[in-house]
């Protein structure tokens, strides 16, 4: 159950970083 929850944690991560990479690139489109 701890695993799930370590997992689902570290996807969060990498998806919120993933997102903050993909809104820098619209940022730069942008200016």
């Amino acid at each position: 159950m701890k695993r799930l929850i370590l997992l689902a944690f570290v996807v969060g991560v990498v998806h919120s970083l993933s997102l903050i990479d993909l809104a820098k690139d619209e940022w730069e489109a942008f200016k």
